[in-house]
């Protein structure tokens, strides 16, 4: 009797710069010269030992599920997953926070990162580009957490966040003549928001455009320490930024800026950060998870400029919900303001 097929788990370990590589093998208790299969209880251990070694423990099953897309263990009796846009509660437990702690070190170590009380989070990509989040105390208050966004197979075209309803066939030929204006566009969004994904398909675009003004560079995270290293390149001119980053709002992501800069450099005043996040920073495209699942984006709104301390944002295109379907399912579309940004003399739409 076969206990399990243990070559399905070869995709998931290959995250990992060094992938736990096992044979399957047919697992009988002698006795007596009279083989018998283990019993329901000891299937179940071997399962759970066998799946500790390959660092993510009983959350295997999710991470195999192909109709899974994100993985969030909040705590041991509290492991959710995305399945089809929706997030559900599922079956999996841990045996206690310990065992949690555990499968986090165990894949952080591989990704040759550390975590301690001096450096609880960690956000990460893994080798096949999904993104691994984790937070430990005192930093979390309930105990260590972990995220696994999974990366997507198939590598989405502008024309798929079309059909997903993620932006208009309007506002994706606005984008476009964005980045042929060369400015510096910032994809923004919260853990799960798609805004990693938009920043790729934006990215695609700077490969196929043509009578580029700018040549952008792409940065997956900009807060994963590359702040000051783009905001350098912006300075010198030579080149645009196309960059993604975490925040809430695109307020939020101003801030966030500052005080990454602010922690990077720490002698720069206030005073300065606040002017070189406005020359820095020309749209921010603010994308966010709906409640029903669906990826949109909310917002895009230009960086205009500095106002005494504070850094005026005015926003180009909003999102307007107009309803739901029988599905459940938000209708709306991201619609003008009115107010034409002040790059508008840069754009051929």
């Amino acid at each position: 009797m076969k206990v399990m097929n243990l070559t399905n788990y070869q995709p998931i370990s290959s995250m990992l710069e060094k992938p736990v590589v096992m044979k399957e093998k047919k697992v009988k208790v002698r006795k007596k010269e009279q083989t018998k299969v283990l019993k329901m209880n000891q299937q179940k251990g071997l399962i759970n030992s066998l799946t500790d070694i390959a660092d993510f423990g009983p959350i295997m099953p999710l991470l195999l599920d192909e109709d899974v897309t994100e993985v969030m263990v909040n705590g041991p009796n509290q492991v959710f997953c995305e399945r089809k846009g929706k997030v559900e509660l599922s079956s999996v437990n841990l045996r206690d926070n310990g065992q949690v702690l555990s499968m986090i070190e165990k894949i952080v170590e591989k990704l040759g990162h550390r975590m301690d009380s001096n450096n609880p989070l960690v956000n990460v990509k893994l080798n096949d580009g999904s993104r691994f989040t984790a937070i430990i105390p005192p930093l979390s208050v309930t105990g260590p957490t972990l995220t696994i966004r999974k990366a997507a197979k198939k590598q989405l075209q502008l024309q798929d966040l079309i059909k997903l309803g993620t932006i208009t066939e309007e506002i994706a030929v606005f984008l476009e003549e964005c980045i042929k204006a060369g400015l510096n566009i910032f994809v923004t969004g919260g853990i799960g928001s798609g805004k990693t994904t938009t920043l790729r398909v934006l990215s695609k675009l700077v490969k196929n455009s043509f009578g580029m003004k700018r040549e952008p560079i792409v940065v997956d995270e900009v807060f994963d320490g590359d702040t000051q290293r783009v905001l350098t390149t912006i300075k010198t001119g030579k080149q645009a930024v196309l960059a993604a980053g975490h925040s809430h709002c695109p307020r939020d992501m101003i801030n966030r800026l500052k005080t990454a800069l602010l922690s990077e450099e720490a002698e720069l005043p206030l005073g300065t950060a606040s002017i070189q996040v406005p020359v820095a920073v020309d749209v921010i495209i603010q994308q966010s998870r709906l409640i029903d699942g669906s990826r949109k984006i909310t917002n895009i709104t230009e960086v205009k400029s500095l106002e005494g301390n504070d850094i005026v944002l005015q926003d180009i295109f909003t999102f307007k919900q107009t309803g739901i379907n029988a599905d459940g399912k938000i209708i709306g579309s991201l619609v003008p303001t009115g107010i034409l940004p002040n790059f508008d003399n840069l754009l051929k739409v």
